[in-house]
Parts: C-alpha cells; structure tokens; sequence
C-alpha cells in the first residue's frame, strides 16, 4: 500500500495525473480505508476536469477521517468552484492545510489570538476588529473590498497590510475610511482590539453567495498624480491611435505546479506580441530569467516594470490602459478591483474563483475569461484572443466602390 501511494505521490508531482490517478485508485481498491489517497486521488480528479468525482471522492475522505485537514481545504475550493457557496466557505477554514510555499512543507499555521475571533455576529456598542493578511497578493486585493464593509459592524477596524499594498490601499480605502487602519504587522498588544478576523474568512462572516458577491467597482484606485505621470509618458511614447495594452504572461512562486500550469512563456505569448494593432505594455514583474521577456525579440513592448516598486505604481501604470490581458495573478484582480476590462487567460480547470465553464466572473464585472479547452492547450486560448482583438480593435478602412460605370 505505501509503495503504491507513493508512487501515486511521484506521478502527481510530475504532473502525470491520469496516471497517478489510476495508480490512487488502485491503492484505494488495496485499503479501502486509507483518506490521504482520496484526497490526493480528487486533486488529480479536478485538475483533470472531473469537478463532480472530485467533490464525492473528498466526501468520502473526511467520511473515513473528519480530521483531514488538508481534504477539508481541498472540498472547500472544490465546492466554490461548483458554486456551492453556503458549505465551500466553511470548509475553506481549514484552508492553512493546503498553503505551501513552491513544493515544500505547509507554510502557515492557522491564527491563534487571545482575543475572540470574528464570524459574522452583530454587537451592540462599539467594537474594534483586526483583520489579518494571508495567502497571496491576490487574495489581498480580491477580499479587500471586505473592508468598508466591517465598517458596518465594528467602530475601528485595522488591517495587517502586506508592504506591496500598503499605499495602494492607503489611496483607495483609508482615506475615504478614516476608522480604516492599516498596520505593518499584527501587533503583540492586542488589548486595543475586541475580535479579529483572517481576510479569507470575511466572505464567511458576511455569508456571501453567489448572488450576494460584493462585485461594484472600482473599489481599487490609483493614486490621480502618479497616473497622471505616467499617462503622460505613454503618450509621449504612444501616438497613433492604437489601443494600449498590458500583458501579464506569468504568474509568481515559480517552481511550483500550480505556476507551471498558469504561465506562459515568452515563446507561447509571441503570437499575442506579434499583433501589429496594438502598442503593448509589459506589466511582467518577472521573479526569474525564464519569466523575462528578451528585448531583443520583442522591442515593439514596452517595459517600465523596473521602475514599478509596489502595487500603487502599478495601478497607476494600469489607468492609462484599454485593457489589460493576464494569466490568473495578483495584477488581474488589481486590474478588474479598478474596473478595468480584463482578459482572463485561465488554465484548464482554473482556480475556484472562476467558478467553472464561465466567460465571466462575479466577481469583476469587467472581466473576460478566456479558458483552456484542453489541459495545457494555450495555442486555441491565443487563437481566441486574436479574434477577439481583431473584432474589437482593428476596422480596416472600407474600400472605394470599383462599380463600373454605365455607357
């Protein structure tokens, strides 16, 4: 049996998932009791499309063992995927199981505060709550429009800001939220504080629904001088009449499965940069030399990421834009936040936050998805975007009639 699960285990981090899939059930068929390689064998289920089978295999491993922490995470997502809101949210608590930092152990434990902590309960009189960052940046900014919205329950709330946030959400939150605090950690003295509250459990409090989302953008802005510079730089840079475009091709924590499915490199983009009717922006914040796009190539793109510092630059570099084009990452959900129209290049049995066979999101009205229809396909996704281009942007000039004239 552990041979078996283990070579389950290899198959998987090699992405052969079909494979490693087969080989889980077969370890199952052995011991029927054993949860880990139910939860394992549902992951390799999902990414394979097989949501559904996914769903009530997990079921089956929290049956055997209630205390599998990390196949509670994974039927949380699962079940927000299958826009099952009411039951996904719960069971995304358990959701530190299944953070990892690349391929390594799990990287966070949940909070534990001496203070109670928050789940939605109305007071009477004033109360203070803090609310605490976790997971990815683009966590961040999809759940921060929670925010105000504590503003409703609590007197004074306070946010532990990621640095890259910081003055992003300073523009667009606390100054228009003065009860709005944002901190550089989460304090060692929490008698200022009467209940706290992880980011990623808000949509709980809040028992959002699919039709309940908090979706009314922008909720997200960039800071109107800094845009106005660098509006003015593109139009120094920029004048025939072209759309404007930026492009994200990469995601970040490279190194680890999830990243090699969503990115793409600058050989697979070249049909995208390669469309003479746009002038391209790069918005690429490239963590390694694979992820950087060779100038040489592609020198009718423009770079100015090297002078971006934090998530306030660039938004203000995304004001000026028409639209902006990104596999699924933190500027994506920067983009759609500011009411930006966005193009969702989405992997094969995305994220939960797309939900699943959708061209939109409800959580961005303005966003568009573009998904893979076979795994790992981004040829077709490309080819679609193009059309989509071509429709949108590029009028060829109508021809001067040649109708010949009547003796």
């Amino acid at each position: 049996m552990t041979l078996l699960y283990n070579l389950g285990v290899a198959l998987q981090a090699d992405d052969q998932l079909q494979q490693a899939a087969d080989v889980y059930r077969l370890a199952i068929s052995v011991d029927a009791t054993h949860s880990e390689a139910r939860n394992n064998l549902s992951a390799c289920l999902n990414a394979l499309g097989n949501l559904d089978e996914a769903i009530a295999v997990l079921r089956e491993a929290i049956e055997l063992d209630p205390h599998n922490h990390a196949a509670r995470s994974n039927l949380g997502h699962s079940l927000l995927a299958a826009g099952n809101f009411t039951e996904g949210w719960r069971y995304c608590e358990d959701r530190w199981a299944a953070y990892q930092i690349a391929n390594g152990p799990v990287a966070i434990k949940p909070a534990d505060l001496p203070i109670p902590r928050w789940l939605g309960e109305a007071f009477k009189g004033k109360k203070r709550l803090l609310v605490l960052s976790e997971q990815g940046l683009g966590d961040m900014l999809q759940f921060c429009r929670y925010l105000p919205m504590t503003l409703a329950r609590f007197s004074h709330v306070s946010f532990v800001c990621p640095r890259p946030l910081r003055r992003l959400l300073n523009d667009s939150l606390s100054a228009d939220n003065p009860n709005l605090e944002l901190l550089d950690e989460t304090p060692t003295n929490l008698q200022h504080w009467d209940y706290y509250a992880p980011m990623l459990s808000l949509p709980l409090a809040f028992n959002t629904q699919r039709d309940t989302i908090p979706a009314t953008v922008p909720y997200l802005h960039a800071h109107p001088q800094l845009a106005h510079q660098w509006a003015t730089r593109m139009r120094a840079q920029h004048s025939n009449g072209r759309p404007c475009i930026g492009l994200v091709w990469a995601g970040g924590h490279s190194g680890t499965v999830l990243d090699r499915r969503r990115s793409l490199d600058a050989a697979a983009i070249a049909p995208l940069l390669n469309w003479p009717h746009a002038q391209w922006l790069s918005l690429q914040k490239p963590e390694s030399a694979q992820k950087q796009l060779p100038h040489a190539r592609f020198p009718q793109v423009i770079d100015w990421m090297d002078e971006v510092d934090d998530f306030a630059d660039t938004a203000a570099l995304i004001a000026g834009l028409d639209l902006v084009i990104s596999v699924d990452t933190s500027v994506a959900h920067l983009a759609a936040a500011m009411g930006k129209r966005v193009w969702l290049l989405n992997r094969y049995a995305g994220c939960w936050r797309w939900l699943r066979n959708r061209e939109d999101s409800p959580w961005y009205p303005g966003m568009r998805i573009f998904t893979q229809r076979t795994r790992g396909d981004w040829t077709d996704v490309l080819a679609r975007v193009l059309e989509a281009l071509q429709r949108e942007y590029f009028h060829p000039p109508s021809q001067p009639s040649t109708s010949r004239a009547k003796s």
